[in-house]
């Protein structure tokens, strides 16, 4: 009985400094929303007057990224804000590497409204970029898929990219399924994903990957299945 209480005492207190840290860290990131705000209007507008539509295009975008992305963190969101938020993302992406991919994504009607914390699936789709398209030249793919199912809602986020080998997915996956997990800068996606999930709903979620070299990755979150404002 001691012993699992003192167990117990001890996971409070290490979720308790993993939510701190998280926190700091998103905290330590931002800078003044309002100055980066008036800054990429301005820009939107010169751009627009100049009839240099790209520009104020990007300027657009960034702005409604930044604006959706840097206040209330712990907020939930639905499923439909989230992937407005990622359409923006890969919006200022095509800009950049000139539609070296795209981005699709397949929703039931009744999951639009679903609530899911903020930021989880963007993180996902930043790592397919980042990792499994980096050196794609043409014809990259993002999928997003979601549907329910019960009272579950299913969350797929597929690259057709580089895929990861068995070895290094292995370790992912053994690393997700940590209690405490440890951060760094390549593992920041999928890892904080992970970890806020635990946090938020404990045993109630499942994220796992799937992946083959060459083919592509695939990674899937099991979620409960609640509608924005049902709580």
């Amino acid at each position: 009985m001691l012993n699992s209480i003192h167990k117990l005492i001890s996971e409070v207190y290490e979720s308790s400094i993993t939510e701190k840290n998280a926190k700091i860290s998103a905290l330590q990131s931002q800078i003044n929303p309002h100055f980066l705000y008036n800054t990429l209007n301005i820009m939107k507008s010169i751009s627009r007057v100049k009839g240099v539509e790209e520009v104020a295009e990007i300027s657009e975008a960034l702005s409604d990224l930044f604006k959706y992305s840097m206040k209330d963190l712990d907020k939930e969101v639905t499923l439909l804000e989230e992937i407005n938020h990622i359409e923006n993302y890969m919006r200022i992406q095509q800009h950049r590497f000139r539609n070296r991919y795209r981005l699709q994504v397949n929703m039931t009607e009744q999951v639009k409204q679903a609530s899911i914390p903020k930021l989880m699936i963007q993180p996902l789709v930043e790592n397919a970029v980042n990792h499994g398209l980096k050196d794609i030249q043409e014809n990259g793919l993002v999928t997003i898929t979601a549907f329910q199912k019960e009272q579950t809602i299913y969350i797929t986020v597929i690259d057709n990219g580089a895929g990861i080998s068995e070895d290094k997915l292995q370790l992912l996956n053994r690393q997700l399924n940590r209690k405490i997990i440890e951060t760094n800068d390549s593992g920041v996606g999928l890892t904080n994903v992970s970890q806020r999930l635990r946090l938020m709903y404990g045993a109630r979620y499942q994220l796992q990957v799937v992946s083959k070299e060459n083919e592509g990755t695939k990674v899937t979150i099991q979620l409960p299945f609640n509608r924005k404002g049902s709580k």
